[in-house]
């Protein structure tokens, strides 16, 4: 039947039957005979043959309606299951050094996976991996997005999530000067995004004997650390061979200095009585967490999706 309704349809759209065996590649009789034939079966003529040009009948052009839509189907059919083969091919790696890429990668990933169960998903969170050799990962392809704080902007395009403040942590028992205790900031109020405008310090110089834990230069947070170190006159700082955050804070957390982090990590760890939080008006307060793609590709669905859900999670903390 799919070799007869081929053939009915070429005699349609060529109005003639001699026309249409040429086209075909095939004799004129066996072509009638296979037109015929399916009239037969149907109980009704598709063509008037009476006509010149060839013409359809009342009951043909409603067979011919039929073949166009199954035309139609078949089209969206295949469209679907080249979709689907697409789909099962389709690779989404996410690349990130920092805390924020640790915490959020898992977590949309999971949701993704009920969305795209065909997506083969990566996460490389660039564990002994040169800044530098993360960027070519992602300018050649084998990375699809990039989390982080910085951009080349001649290179990568980028979506903004949201703005981290930077916090100084300090144990209690690292504060000399006494006029520090006033300003520091409660958990609570950093969690709440709720800090006093009182609480802010612009004297740097409360921080002049507190003694720093010095982060490596591959830390996210070096350049601001060192001019911040800078302006506030710090007598002395312990150096630590760390790049995380999180290592970072945990070392302070055992008295080994006290340390620059935001925000966001403070949010996502549980309050220490110990530990106290102050908030400077240092002019590089904040930094602008990003999602870096390479602007000579174009994003996949699951990329989009990622992104979005990226930037619903953290507008919700």
């Amino acid at each position: 039947m799919e070799r007869a309704n081929k053939y009915i349809y070429k005699v349609y759209q060529t109005k003639s039957f001699s026309l249409a065996a040429k086209e075909l590649y095939i004799s004129q009789p066996s072509l009638s005979a296979t037109v015929k034939k399916r009239e037969n079966e149907l109980g009704f003529e598709i063509f008037d043959r009476r006509t010149s040009p060839l013409s359809l009948t009342r009951e043909g052009k409603i067979y011919i309606d039929y073949l166009d839509e199954a035309m139609i189907n078949e089209k969206n059919m295949m469209r679907r299951v080249k979709l689907l083969s697409n789909l099962s091919h389709e690779k989404l790696v996410v690349i990130g050094t920092n805390f924020l890429s640790y915490k959020i990668i898992p977590k949309i990933f999971g949701i993704l996976r009920k969305k795209y169960p065909h997506v083969e998903m990566t996460a490389n969170f660039g564990s002994g991996y040169p800044k530098k050799e993360l960027y070519s990962m992602l300018e050649s392809g084998n990375a699809n997005l990039m989390i982080n704080y910085t951009c080349n902007e001649s290179k990568f395009d980028y979506i903004p999530l949201h703005k981290e403040k930077f916090v100084v942590a300090v144990r209690r028992d690292g504060i000399t000067d006494e006029r520090l205790f006033s300003f520091a900031v409660p958990y609570s109020e950093i969690v709440t995004d709720t800090v006093k405008e009182e609480r802010i310090i612009s004297d740097y110089s409360l921080f002049k004997n507190v003694e720093f834990l010095r982060v490596s230069k591959n830390s996210s947070i070096q350049s601001y650390v060192h001019k911040f170190i800078e302006n506030a006159s710090v007598s002395s700082c312990h150096t630590y061979n760390s790049n995380t955050l999180e290592e970072h804070y945990y070392m302070m957390e055992n008295g080994l200095g006290a340390v620059i982090t935001t925000d966001y990590l403070i949010k996502n760890i549980p309050e220490n009585k110990d530990v106290l939080y102050f908030i400077t008006d240092f002019q590089e307060n904040c930094r602008q967490a990003k999602i870096l793609y390479n602007k000579n590709t174009s994003l996949s669905n699951s990329a989009k999706a990622f992104a979005e859900i990226a930037k619903e999670m953290l507008t919700k903390k």
